[in-house]
């Protein structure tokens, strides 16, 4: 007794650009959870897919199968795919490079309720090089970029700024467990920020407000000493 196949759910998403043929590609998905043994075939028209997986039926699990014949030729040898336990996933390589989407997966201009947009990965015709424009996110510094400078703050000087002249000691400061004692500045100096930021000037500034304090106590001294 021969077992009905269960269509998979087909989820796809694509791109397009007439002179890079990297960017024309198709995203496809084949969901089917613990699929074993399956059997795919990928040729210039056709992606054929079977395998037996984990349904409804326990007993007599009724296996995946679906076939997809391409609105136009596809690069087989520049596609690739990966299967893991929530099924396949492929990037098809379309044979023909060209700006225009397909106007739909398939070559019969009909209605297939297994297949269905993949909104993750869509985006309109219009909007792919914005897209492309993005800027890469993992390459960019640990700073926010609208901080000016960002890669020469030295802060083995802030290291050696110690009470900054008049100033308390850090130890000191109430609120912060434990104090600042053992803090490694050389970590601080790791992050990427505060291009060109003299902290020998910043020095200065504190050891100068600590003169300025000397002044005001002799000049109260001195009020102190008037008849």
């Amino acid at each position: 007794m021969s077992v009905t196949p269960i269509y998979p759910e087909v989820l796809w998403a694509q791109r397009s650009n007439e002179d890079i043929p990297e960017k024309n590609v198709i995203y496809l998905s084949i969901l089917c959870q613990d699929t074993t043994e399956p059997k795919i075939e990928l040729s210039a028209t056709t992606l054929t897919f079977s395998a037996s997986g984990d349904n409804e039926d326990l007993e007599n699990p009724r296996p995946y199968a679906v076939t997809i014949e391409f609105f136009a030729e596809i690069d087989p040898d520049q596609s690739k795919y990966s299967v893991s336990g929530r099924g396949v996933t492929f990037v098809i390589r379309k044979k023909q490079p060209q700006a225009e989407f397909w106007p739909r997966l398939t070559k019969e201009k009909a209605k297939y309720h297994y297949i269905k947009t993949d909104f993750n990965k869509w985006v309109d015709e219009d909007e792919q090089e914005e897209e492309d424009e993005q800027p890469d996110q993992a390459a960019m510094g640990g700073m926010p970029g609208g901080m000016p400078g960002a890669s020469g703050f030295d802060m083995s000087q802030l290291a050696g700024m110690g009470g900054m002249g008049g100033m308390p000691g850090m130890e000191g400061m109430g609120g912060m467990p434990g104090g600042m004692e053992g803090f490694d500045m050389s970590k601080l100096a790791q992050m990427a920020g505060m291009d060109g930021m003299d902290l020998s000037k910043l020095a200065g500034g504190a050891e100068g407000a600590d003169d300025a304090d000397e002044e005001d106590d002799e000049d109260d001294e001195d009020d102190e000493q008037l008849p």
